[in-house]
């Protein structure tokens, strides 16, 4: 019984051995993927630096497009003002040109009425002299006739 026993012992032992050799074979398997772990991981963390420098690269890109956006900003603020200033200016010849307009139409609408009452009154003291000068042709005329003359 007792080789029985032996038996029994060194083929459990003998099973150990053998479930100790697989278990270190996939112990070692698991090693190497381990590394490949490992090494993927080292990959994925100088990708993530990568990433994390093209980052901080387009934050300062952003950073300069704010601060060349505020300065478009302002240059457009002035140039609202500065054109809102000229149409000031515009507006004040354009109403300074219509006040011209309005004085010299008012002045040339005066002297228009003057000559228009300076020829009706040419034209009465025409009619008038056309008038006495027929009466001043028939004194003469009368005037002859009382001298015999005709």
């Amino acid at each position: 019984m007792s080789d029985d026993l032996s038996t029994l012992i060194l083929a459990a032992v003998n099973g150990l051995g053998i479930r100790l050799d697989r278990f270190e074979v996939r112990f070692d398997r698991l090693d190497a993927r381990f590394d490949q772990l490992e090494g993927r991981i080292g990959h994925l963390e100088a990708r993530f630096d990568q990433l994390e420098a093209r980052f901080d690269q387009l934050e300062g890109r952003v950073d300069r497009l704010e601060g060349q956006f505020g300065q478009l900003r302002g240059e457009v603020d002035r140039l609202r003002v500065d054109v809102m200033e000229r149409m000031d200016r515009l507006q004040d010849n354009v109403n300074a040109l219509r006040d011209d307009i309005t004085v010299n139409f008012g002045r040339t609408e005066r002297v228009e009425i003057t000559a228009l009452g300076a020829s009706a009154e040419v034209r009465v003291m025409a009619t008038e002299i056309s008038g006495m000068q027929r009466q001043i042709q028939r004194l003469q005329s009368d005037v002859r006739t009382l001298r015999g003359e005709h």
